[in-house]
């Protein structure tokens, strides 16, 4: 059990059986049903009737004694639920101001460490053309040669001091989530019809099916009738 939320009664090594009275019971309704194959005439229909009866019933039994047993195990599921929620509500909510700050910061950051990256690498080329200049003037090979040792120094230089513009703290990440909110679904549908969704409406094609006295005829839709008794 949890240190932090308790119980006040132990739900643990609980057991669930069906009582063997009701095993019985569906043993000889389904072995009543089971023999029925046809129904040809009043006598069968009759017959039927009844072990559909007794099927019906006794799932109706089991049913009611199932949300009987489950209700307070619901309740309980939902009683902790909401501890828990209520519990960390404030805190969830503080979480994600601040996550919201953090993340504007360190985009602000990202970008001006961005901006001097830019920076420094135009400075590099345009330390590295000079240094070209400068050996290719040079009146000896070590004057070059040391024109462009000054150039890697610089460049080295200008790296290292780059490299510290990245701040963010320790133990953290930045992420970036693009978001959308659907303004005009017609507009977004006419010119990007891949992105959104077309589903039957089940309920309104049953309805126009239950008060048409006739199957209607309608594009896209396959309908029919089956024929089923109601036994109550």
């Amino acid at each position: 059990m949890s240190e932090l939320l308790h119980l006040s009664h132990d739900v643990s090594g609980t057991e669930l059986a069906v009582a063997p009275a009701l095993h019985e019971a569906r043993g000889a309704a389904l072995k009543a049903a089971a023999e029925i194959t046809t129904v040809v005439d009043s006598w069968d229909a009759e017959v039927a009737t009844d072990a559909v009866r007794q099927c019906k019933n006794l799932a109706k039994e089991v049913e009611a004694a199932r949300k009987q047993v489950k209700q307070p195990i619901l309740d309980l599921g939902r009683k902790i639920d909401d501890t828990s929620k209520e519990f960390s509500k404030d805190l969830n909510a503080q979480v994600q101001r601040l996550e919201r700050l953090l993340g504007a910061y360190q985009a602000a950051e990202r970008e001006k460490a961005e901006k001097a990256r830019r920076a420094a690498l135009e400075e590099e080329r345009k330390i590295r053309e000079a240094a070209q200049r400068e050996a290719a003037e040079a009146f000896t090979d070590e004057e070059a040669e040391q024109a462009l040792n000054n150039a890697a120094d610089q460049v080295s230089a200008l790296r290292q001091q780059n490299t510290t513009l990245d701040y963010k703290p320790a133990g953290t990440a930045l992420l970036i989530q693009r978001k959308f909110e659907v303004e005009d679904i017609d507009a977004l549908f006419q010119a990007r019809p891949e992105l959104c969704k077309i589903e039957p409406n089940n309920e309104a094609i049953r309805s126009l099916l239950k008060v048409s006295k006739k199957l209607p005829s309608i594009p896209g839709i396959r309908a029919w009738e089956e024929a089923k008794s109601s036994i109550r």
